[in-house]
């Protein structure tokens, strides 16, 4: 090997070119300065390049989650959420402080999926015929008409005509 460099030293300082040795042709100093700058322009753009493909890799990584959940069937989110809702809310009698009557108890929630909070409380309507064909209508009621939750019973204010609805099912 340190039979080449001298070759290569002895070619680069002694072979002339148009009259002129390659070592008068290319100053040599500022291409070893040239090479530290070019080094050091590589390594920020494999930075650059590296952080730009993990910024692509985690946002579309976050665009699947979002796609995914805003996909899925809502009756099993709405299922899965109400295993975290209070399990003895469907125990609460909900009594309409207008006239008193009695609506019967908290069937099922709809909540927002982009916030997470209840929207409503359904509860289900009067029975058909002694229950044997089932019910017609259900009481959709806001969260923002409860008045009070108390420990076995529901308070709401709340205009029956306006919260009956047809049933869905």
């Amino acid at each position: 090997m340190p039979q080449k460099a001298a070759n290569l030293y002895n070619f680069i300082t002694h072979t002339k070119l148009y009259g002129k040795t390659i070592s008068e042709m290319i100053p040599f100093e500022n291409l070893a300065n040239a090479s530290t700058n070019i080094a050091q322009n590589v390594f920020n753009q494999s930075i650059n390049i590296t952080m730009t493909a993990a910024q692509a890799i985690f946002i579309t990584l976050a665009l699947t989650m979002f796609i995914y959940y805003i996909l899925v069937d809502k009756k099993y989110l709405r299922d899965k959420f109400l295993e975290f809702f209070p399990p003895d809310l469907k125990e609460k009698e909900v009594i309409n402080i207008c006239d008193g009557e009695r609506l019967g108890y908290v069937e099922d929630v709809e909540f927002d999926l982009c916030t997470g909070r209840v929207t409503h409380i359904i509860i289900p309507g009067p029975c058909k015929f002694f229950g044997v064909l089932g019910r017609e209508e259900e009481y959709i009621i806001e969260i923002c008409q409860i008045c009070k939750i108390g420990c076995d019973l529901i308070l709401v204010d709340v205009n029956l005509e306006k919260v009956r609805k047809k049933c869905s099912c």
